[in-house]
């Protein structure tokens, strides 16, 4: 799922996810890729949609907003605990997914990094300072490890 392909972040995680896919596991196919604006009733019922299309999909990877649809549409088919669900930064409605088990995995970019970072290199650039960029670690986050908000 990917919340807009105009976007070019979700564009590069798409990109980056199937090549991953293509060269560690060639037996697995992408069967669809849904835009959903990242909005919730979309997800929820494109996610319907392709849990009826589809049933022996086996994951999701959403690389927007709207995991809280998906995770809707997983549970009313009751798939939630079967197939593997993956998406996009840690926020109190990802918590409580990864928590009771319908989200198996968030990609965590550190918004608030990424906001810091920003407003830091505008500051600097309006001010004709140098400003050495600092990349926001990436994180995997599980239920066993997630941070506090």
């Amino acid at each position: 799922f990917a919340g807009s392909l105009a976007y070019r972040g979700h564009e590069e995680r798409e990109m980056g996810f199937r090549h991953i896919v293509a060269e560690e596991s060639p037996n697995l196919e992408i069967v669809e890729m849904r835009e959903m604006l990242d909005d919730r009733e979309k997800a929820y019922s494109e996610a319907s949609a392709l849990l009826e299309r589809h049933p022996d999909l086996a994951a999701i990877y959403n690389v927007g907003a709207g995991n809280t649809g998906i995770a809707r549409a997983l549970k009313e088919h009751g798939r939630a605990k079967e197939i593997i669900f993956l998406g996009h930064e840690v926020t109190d409605g990802t918590k409580e997914l990864l928590l009771d088990g319908t989200l198996d995995a968030v990609i965590d970019q550190n918004p608030r990094v990424e906001a810091r970072e920003a407003l830091n290199i505008l500051s600097h650039s309006v001010r004709g300072l140098p400003y050495e960029l600092h990349q926001p670690r990436l994180q995997v986050i599980f239920r066993e490890s997630i941070p506090e908000i």
